[in-house]
């Protein structure tokens, strides 16, 4: 069985509460319904569905009101995972009401750098004792498109920087934190809007797209590149960003050998100077 929640509905008169739409998915985007009620004209604030559940899979739950003036938003996204109430246990923890803490990314939350950002959340409390034992980090485009996401992370519960090649220059996101607890609760998802820091589009001369890792690649730089510039290559794999060499500019180019790279692999080239505002990056493959 699940119970679901609404709170935080403050109405002024006249606008009356008709009717709420409730539903339960496998999936973020909620493309996949696991259980609804929509329309639900008796149970407006809370209901209680008897759907079976797997135990042990993160699902996302997600609710909206119908009002005499017209439907309002989708709440925010709570993601749990069920808890198989057969299983052998001698102790079971009390549900806890967890604090909704603050966050922060740095420099944020305008001119986010797209360079491995820093996110920070604040205290977290709980109401019963519970133990926070991990965080879930996502950051989403404006369209709602997931670019980036650490699901239950254990080893980093306060802070986490987020990797490069994820982020675009000059865009706004999303970044959305949930908080777990020891007692299978979590935290309401928090929400800050953020914009990244704009680059110095044209320093980087050259398109590449797809290189042959076999031989000596140069790519070419504006004249207005300090000659003591330095370009780092990050490797994209299975969704993890793993520095690979950083090159020294010469001549307003940067060679990269042959056999630096491995073929058929996603890259990362983000070319920075002395003057930390001047810089730009690209994305390549190696055939």
């Amino acid at each position: 069985m699940l119970y679901l929640r609404m709170s935080d509905l403050l109405l002024s008169t006249p606008v009356t509460h008709l009717k709420s739409d409730w539903q339960v998915a496998r999936d973020l985007k909620f493309t996949n319904i696991a259980a609804q009620s929509i329309g639900d004209a008796v149970n407006l604030t809370s209901i209680l569905l008897t759907t079976q559940l797997d135990p042990g899979v993160n699902y996302y739950a997600r609710s909206r009101a119908m009002l005499s003036t017209g439907y309002t938003a989708w709440s925010n996204i709570d993601i749990f995972a069920p808890q198989d109430v057969l299983a052998k246990q001698t102790q079971t923890l009390l549900p806890s009401l967890v604090s909704i803490p603050t966050i922060s990314i740095s420099t944020g939350p305008n001119g986010v750098s797209v360079y491995n950002t820093a996110v920070a959340v604040g205290t977290v409390s709980t109401l019963g004792g519970a133990q926070h034992t991990a965080s879930t980090y996502m950051v989403e485009d404006m369209q709602g498109n997931i670019v980036w996401l650490d699901l239950a992370n254990k080893a980093n519960l306060t802070s986490i920087n987020i990797p490069p090649g994820y982020l675009e220059p000059d865009r706004a996101y999303r970044l959305r934190v949930m908080i777990h607890v020891d007692s299978m609760d979590t935290s309401q998802l928090i929400t800050q809007t953020f914009r990244t820091e704009p680059r110095s589009s044209g320093l980087i001369t050259s398109t590449i797209s797809n290189i042959d890792s076999t031989a000596l690649n140069v790519v070419g730089l504006n004249a207005v590149v300090p000659a003591n510039s330095t370009a780092a290559i990050y490797a994209l794999i299975n969704n993890a960003v793993v520095p690979v060499v950083t090159l020294s500019a010469i001549g307003a180019v940067i060679s990269i050998p042959a056999n630096t790279l491995n073929p058929a692999t996603k890259y990362l080239m983000r070319v920075t100077t002395p003057t930390p505002d001047m810089w730009d990056q690209l994305v390549f493959n190696t055939l």
